[in-house]
């Protein structure tokens, strides 16, 4: 199912190089970056490089009633422009679905139809109360009805109640590497909400069982078979990680010590003795996914072995108790931020890195995944540079918060992208939620300190 619009499928066209789907896809690609660099003349306004050539869509002129970070020491004046602009992308994404529950899309252009474990999980953790409770509620019951039998969670569910579970991979058979985790943190997120623990009493088991189908190899680690890979961390779903995977076994991590807790809460000590001895096994083995060069944490053990600058910012994000570890990991993400940083947001990789296999997607290096610049990704970023100089954490803030203000919130940005010999402002999905959601909480603390 190629159609964003109708399918929970997510930037998948299935097929290999030669199929019809990969052709058409590489055709629009060509056509959109055309446009884009054409509008590169002296004030035009440059097309959504995602979609703007299908959809017409352009970039949305600034607010002049918003003031610019910068322009004015009024935190408390800029802080609300930035809460004014999320609420009203967070608002722009709101679904209803065919039984009347409010979803949230990941975007408020419908760009992705439906709701996605990850990224609902993500605004719920950031909005705040621009999200009501009974939403987060709503989302989670909507999506938990649709686990499978053996377990299996869903990626992403549109209004209709179809599910996908996969977006590489037999969704038959398998899940991207990160649903069962994201549904244990809806759950606690609802619980930090409302103090209310209805959603472990009603659901602990199920969410165990989700867990219990993650794949996980002996030392405790979340694994993707090299001869059946599939889709690990959704926010990289067409990236060929294989072995033992860095950002689904931190995020595993977390959800083991959230249902551990839980589990012991409801009296269930049997459940909590076993997901508290995963999460230390994974801090005994995490050493494994260290790259012996720089130090820190690389994508994958078995494929993919390029530094995560994702997965590092998150392990310093979540305080897993590795002190030295930590330490190292700030000052790479301290000194390198040159390499990582535009505008406040995070490529995956370190700039001049390229992934080595790009599934069912036409990637050049430098878009989407593959090297365009993401907010989701920034809040984990700031926190590392709170801890680590405050004067830097404030300084990315702004960078990030005048990039939204000013050029809009989208899933990815890259204004260094080269196109035939011109330089091309490479955008991608507009009103992207997760992009504003997840560093929310991070700019919030910055200019309230």
């Amino acid at each position: 199912m190629n159609d964003k619009h109708d399918s929970p499928d997510r930037e998948c066209l299935h097929g290999g190089e030669d199929s019809v789907s990969y052709r058409l896809d590489r055709r629009r690609f060509l056509k959109t970056m055309a446009v884009g660099a054409a509008a590169l003349a002296p004030g035009r306004v440059v097309a959504d490089a995602s979609v703007g050539a299908e959809r017409g869509i352009m970039r949305e002129k600034p607010d002049p009633t918003i003031s610019v970070i910068g322009s004015s020491n009024r935190d408390a004046r800029d802080l609300a422009a930035v809460e004014t602009l999320a609420a009203r992308v967070i608002d722009s994404a709101r679904l209803t679905a065919d039984d009347g529950t409010i979803l949230y899309a990941p975007d408020g252009n419908i760009y992705y139809r439906g709701i996605w474990s990850r990224d609902f999980c993500y605004l719920a953790e950031g909005a705040g109360p621009i999200v009501p409770d009974d939403h987060v509620r709503d989302g989670f019951e909507f999506m938990i009805r649709r686990q499978r039998a053996d377990g299996g969670m869903p990626s992403a569910v549109v209004p209709s109640g179809q599910a996908s579970y996969v977006c590489v991979g037999d969704s038959a058979t398998q899940t991207d590497g990160d649903n069962s985790q994201f549904m244990v943190k809806l759950a606690e997120e609802y619980r930090r909400r409302t103090d209310s623990s209805m959603l472990f009493e009603r659901h602990l088991d199920a969410l165990a069982r989700g867990m219990d189908f993650v794949p996980r190899e002996k030392d405790g680690l979340v694994w993707i078979d090299p001869k059946h890979p599939h889709t690990g961390y959704g926010f990289r779903d067409v990236m060929g990680v294989k072995g033992a995977d860095t950002f689904c076994s931190l995020l595993y991590w977390e959800a083991a010590s959230i249902l551990a807790r839980a589990a012991r809460e409801l009296h269930r000590a049997e459940m909590a003795d076993k997901f508290s001895a995963q999460a230390r096994q994974i801090e005994n083995n995490l050493h494994r996914l260290i790259d012996p060069a720089t130090g820190v944490f690389i994508a994958g053990e078995d494929a993919e072995r390029h530094v995560d600058v994702w997965a590092n910012a998150y392990f310093v994000y979540l305080g897993v108790p590795l002190p030295e570890l930590r330490k190292r990991v700030l000052d790479f993400l301290v000194q390198n931020r040159d390499d990582y940083l535009q505008d406040g947001q995070v490529r995956h990789l370190l700039k001049g890195q390229s992934w080595d296999r790009v599934n069912c997607y036409v990637m050049p290096e430098g878009t989407y995944q593959n090297g365009a610049y993401w907010a989701t990704a920034s809040g984990w970023v700031l926190a590392a540079f709170l801890e680590a100089d405050a004067d830097l954490a404030r300084a990315t803030a702004d960078a990030l918060a005048k990039d939204f203000l000013t050029r809009g919130v989208y899933e990815c940005v890259n204004r260094g992208f080269l196109w035939g010999g011109h330089g091309v402002e490479y955008t991608k999905v507009p009103n992207y939620v997760a992009s504003i959601a997840n560093p929310l909480p991070l700019i919030r603390r910055i200019y309230r300190t």
